[in-house]
């Protein structure tokens, strides 16, 4: 019997041309930390304190999501992070943990 193996050769060569993000866990939460308005500066040193999530100091990963242009900062870097259009789209794509708890 004859195959035919075009699909899943037009399957790999989508896959080849999507662009892949490099994002690891700890950025994908400090998107998530974005989104909802949590990473801040402290207010004790200004502007040029570094992203504070909490307690944990995050500026490494607000500096690669603004290089994935999943994030956006304000005019020289003032004003808390805002998440892009194309950051959206990339939460929108993964799935809440939490809300798998809740379904049955």
């Amino acid at each position: 019997m004859k195959r035919h193996r075009q699909p899943h050769l037009r399957l790999w060569a989508a896959l080849a041309r999507a662009p892949r993000l490099g994002i690891q866990p700890r950025e994908l939460h400090v998107l998530y930390a974005v989104r909802d308005g949590l990473v801040h500066r402290d207010p004790q040193y200004g502007d040029l304190a570094p992203w504070m999530l909490g307690t944990r100091p995050v500026d490494w990963s607000v500096t690669l999501l603004v290089l994935h242009r999943l994030v956006r900062l304000g005019a020289f870097g003032f004003g808390p992070p805002q998440i892009t259009q194309r950051g959206r789209d990339l939460l929108a794509g993964w799935a809440d943990p939490p809300a798998f708890g809740d379904q049955r």
